[in-house]
């Protein structure tokens, strides 16, 4: 809860309500997963359905901000690690293997994910990453929106 109210900009409180009532519209659940954070773990967390979203919501999304990107990458976090399991982690550089980091993190079902590559690599990075061979359209579609409400 309190990862979704920091990313938010709200309070646990505000958020565990705003994530209830979005579950009893359907539009949000909670299921236990096996998360790698360091470790397979077991994890309750919210998943959105595929519930169509009504045309008021779709239009309050459309003007929502995004935080500025931060000037110089914040480190990998340790929870996404295991997404390099092939690669030596503390050699890894945002400046000179961003589009491999890109490439990696944005093809993963994780948020945390996405959102670091989108806010600490490069767009040319990114570009370059989405450009590849097997990317999926979705993958490419979250860039372009992600991107289209920045600053």
């Amino acid at each position: 809860m309190r990862a979704v109210a920091s990313k938010a900009g709200i309070s646990p409180t505000t958020a565990s309500r705003a994530l209830r009532k979005l579950a009893l519209e359907g539009f949000a659940q909670q299921r236990d997963t096996m998360v790698a954070s360091g470790r397979a773990r077991r994890e309750r967390r919210w998943f959105s359905s595929n519930k169509p979203l009504p045309t008021s919501v779709k239009n309050a999304m459309r003007h929502t901000r995004l935080v500025e990107r931060t000037s110089t990458p914040r480190p990998l976090p340790s929870e996404l690690h295991h997404l390099f399991w092939n690669a030596n982690v503390a050699d890894l550089n945002p400046q000179k293997d961003g589009s491999y980091l890109a490439e990696r993190l944005l093809q993963a079902p994780d948020l945390r994910a996405w959102n670091w590559a989108l806010t600490n690599l490069s767009r040319d990075d990114v570009e370059m990453a989405l450009g590849r061979r097997g990317v999926d359209d979705r993958t490419r579609a979250l860039a372009r929106n992600w991107w289209a409400h920045e600053g």
